[in-house]
């Protein structure tokens, strides 16, 4: 081999087996460790990890609408509940009323049965 060829390339060859033997990356599997290693850690930073950073933002913004369409529908529920307790109550008002009015035309009805029948006592007849 001629020496100005020889010389580079035992330099290059030291070189080589050097990384080969001391590469704290790839825990000394050389440069086929440091290239797997690499290509994994590409693929983490540049496919894996966007791709769960837009499957999380996809299920979040997925619970937020969720949430948006329970809120809307605890909100319909609590106003349809709002609204049949005003009616139940005016029914109840409205009920109450007219036993009220009952109740005080038979207390008059029995108050002139009472009044009447102690003008028949004073007179001296009994009914």
């Amino acid at each position: 081999m001629n020496e100005a060829i020889a010389a580079p390339l035992a330099a290059v060859t030291t070189l080589v087996l050097f990384a080969q033997s001391t590469d704290p990356i790839s825990g000394g599997a050389g440069w086929i460790g440091a290239g797997l290693l690499g290509a994994v850690l590409s693929w983490l930073c540049l496919v894996h990890l966007p791709a769960k950073d837009k499957q999380l933002h996809e299920i979040l913004d997925g619970q937020a609408s969720e949430r948006s369409k329970f809120q809307d529908t605890l909100l319909m529920l609590q106003q349809a509940a709002t609204t049949e307790s005003r009616i139940n109550r005016e029914a109840f008002v409205a009920g109450n009323t007219e036993l009220r009015q009952a109740i005080e035309l038979q207390t008059v009805k029995l108050e002139q049965a009472i009044a009447g029948t102690c003008k028949h006592q004073d007179r001296g007849v009994s009914i």
